[in-house]
């Protein structure tokens, strides 16, 4: 989202970005998609979550509960994109690092960008975790379990 963010703005002066998962679905069409002066969080209730709502201390607005459900679409994770482990952790901090971490941070190289009639994909090189331009000799190994020695690296998304 972050570069998503960053390469929509360097196109143009834009006021108004809606995020959406792809594989959200609005199941009333009276939660609209315009901007107010405040933030919104129009996806505030979705099946997989069985409508209930997480709010992160955030000041935003919110369509009610009503008009605010989502369907999502099941489907498989990407191969190679798999759940990262540190997941729940990371997001257990993030009040802590948000202004540390994020957009300020966020390094990247364009790899391709592509216009098509509705969007533009843009695919980006975000390096690993130990940085966007690390030489191959100073990269670490990933961790093996020990107790599984015939098996693959661990590799966090």
């Amino acid at each position: 989202m972050n570069v998503g963010f960053r390469e929509a703005m360097r196109e143009e002066d834009w006021d108004c970005l809606f995020f959406h998962d792809v594989d959200l679905i609005p199941e009333d069409d009276r939660n609209t998609y315009v901007c107010d002066a405040n933030h919104k969080h129009a996806a505030i209730a979705m099946d997989k979550f069985f409508y209930k709502v997480s709010l992160g201390g955030m000041h935003i607005t919110r369509p009610s509960v009503k008009f605010g459900r989502f369907k999502m679409i099941k489907h498989k994770l990407d191969k190679g994109n798999d759940i990262n482990p540190k997941r729940f952790n990371m997001l257990s901090k993030t009040r802590q690092s948000w202004k540390l971490d994020g957009m300020n941070t966020a390094e990247y190289e364009i790899v391709s960008r592509q216009y098509l009639p509705l969007y533009t994909n843009i695919t980006v090189n975000i390096g690993t975790e130990a940085g966007l331009h690390v030489p191959p000799e100073a990269a670490q190994p990933a961790p093996v379990d020990p107790a599984k020695p015939d098996q693959e690296p661990l590799v966090n998304s």
